[in-house]
């Protein structure tokens, strides 16, 4: 009986101790290209990896530069790689299979690849669930791809884009606040061009109370010379079990309950950006909108949110702020809506002890009982 194969006296990996040998698919992400930023390794199947230099953990740096060249070859033209293009690769090792597919945005842009290497003849295994979104920073709405929206999240359709109080709802983050850091830093023009971040991110599974485990990596990406950035990522389904019963925050919770009581929509807005990530209860009236629209402040409530954002965050002022200013949501043509708005932080961060979440009440004035303006 022949023994196991063994490398020889020029290191070279033999099939027995390949590492591509075992049952697993890599994904691999390549939002960094563009900014000569090479693809790092996020995950060796369910098992995350935060932009690992992916060719460190290759003991063949010669097959692991032509794999990077194959990687970068399937995101420049969106076309995957399989053993049958391996005839032009000469420096392929050609006692291996090498299977290359592109992870694309809805747009059609190419954010990763999925990357499974095996002994010749083997069949991979079912490639990872991976979806993908661009965030636009500019008009803050999202835009998610099939596999993300129907594919993980379990939505009954895929539309176009989305606005944060539609998803942030279905999100727990487990990096929540160093998440709303990166993103104030971005909206602030405070970063450099493929600045990333990752994190693992419940999201709950549409028509149940269960929760699904997924893995984040995102990098900030500039397009067409703007200088506010588009977010790319990819939402990489790492759980191995259905998922959690949600739980919520009980300050949150006892917060909401007490604005409830009043006349309004009561949402959750992020402290550091100032927009509004969550609806517990709609606004009603002519601020309905606000759900699924992008709102914009007249100058003096504008003004207003972010001084008392400011002072909540920062624990100078009390917990509760009430404002009032204009609103409008879409063109400029549109008539502007006289709001009433009242802010409560509540929560507290672990090591700063100032506060790290707030909710908002919000009724635009004509909505209001007679009297009570």
């Amino acid at each position: 009986m022949e023994g196991p194969m063994t490398t020889d006296s020029h290191n070279c990996t033999s099939p027995a101790d390949d590492e591509f040998t075992g049952n697993e698919w890599w994904v691999i992400e390549t939002m960094g290209l563009p900014y000569n930023l090479r693809p790092t390794l996020v995950a060796r199947g369910s098992h995350k990896r935060q932009f690992a230099t992916f060719t460190r953990e290759l003991r063949d740096k010669a097959q692991a530069k032509a794999i990077l060249d194959i990687i970068t070859r399937v995101t420049e033209t969106g076309a995957p790689h399989t053993p049958a293009d391996d005839v032009d690769a000469n420096t392929i090792d050609r006692a291996f299979d090498t299977y290359v597919y592109p992870i694309k945005t809805d747009s059609g842009k190419v954010a990763g690849v999925q990357l499974w290497r095996g002994l010749r003849g083997n069949t991979p295994p079912p490639k990872r669930h991976v979806g993908t979104f661009e965030f636009d920073c500019t008009t803050q709405r999202t835009q998610q791809s099939r596999d993300l929206e129907v594919g993980i999240m379990g939505m009954p359709d895929h539309q176009d884009t989305r606005t944060l109080p539609q998803l942030w709802p279905k999100l727990s983050f487990d990096e929540r606040e160093k998440y709303s850091t990166y993103m104030e830093k971005l909206f602030a023009g405070n970063f450099e061009p493929g600045d990333p971040f990752s994190s693992t991110v419940e999201v709950d599974i549409a028509g149940s109370d269960r929760r699904r485990l997924t893995y984040m990596t995102v990098r900030a990406i500039t397009e067409d010379g703007n200088a506010t950035p588009v977010v790319f990522g990819l939402v990489h389904d790492i759980s191995d079990t259905p998922g959690t019963v949600r739980t919520d925050d009980r300050e949150m919770t006892r917060a909401a309950v007490q604005l409830a009581k009043k006349i309004g929509g009561v949402g959750e807005i992020v402290m550091r950006t100032g927009y509004v990530c969550e609806w517990f209860r709609a606004p009603p009236g002519s601020l309905s909108r606000w759900v699924h629209s992008v709102p914009f402040f007249d100058l003096q409530l504008h003004h207003q949110l972010t001084t008392a954002l400011d002072e909540l965050l920062s624990g100078t002022a009390g917990r509760v702020k009430l404002l009032h200013g204009a609103i409008r949501f879409g063109d400029l043509e549109l008539e502007e809506v006289s709001t009433e708005i009242e802010l409560i932080a509540v929560g507290h961060d672990r090591e700063t002890g100032q506060p790290n979440q707030c909710l908002i009440r919000a009724v635009a004035i004509e909505d209001l009982p007679a009297g009570m303006w």
